[in-house]
């Protein structure tokens, strides 16, 4: 199955940024592929992000980690 940028950008909620294909959040953010000249490519990366998306793995590009619990100055955990 082939799948288009905005579809693809949709599905993963990836952004496309000065002709990169990024996705993650903050520090997990990942280059997946580029644009160039109207077409794009899959690294390593975004190929396995796709493969997982065809296979029907509605979460397959989210990584983010989980939210931390607020600690105060000292470093324990705020209640």
């Amino acid at each position: 199955m082939a799948m288009t940028l905005e579809e693809f950008v949709k599905r993963t909620g990836a952004e496309e940024v000065a002709g990169n294909i990024i996705v993650g959040q903050m520090s997990e953010r990942k280059i997946v592929g580029v644009v160039a000249d109207g077409t794009f490519n899959l690294n390593a990366d975004g190929q396995t992000i796709l493969a997982a998306l065809e296979a029907g793995d509605p979460d397959a590009a989210d990584k983010r980690a989980p939210r931390k619990k607020a600690t105060d100055l000292a470093g324990k955990v705020a209640e």
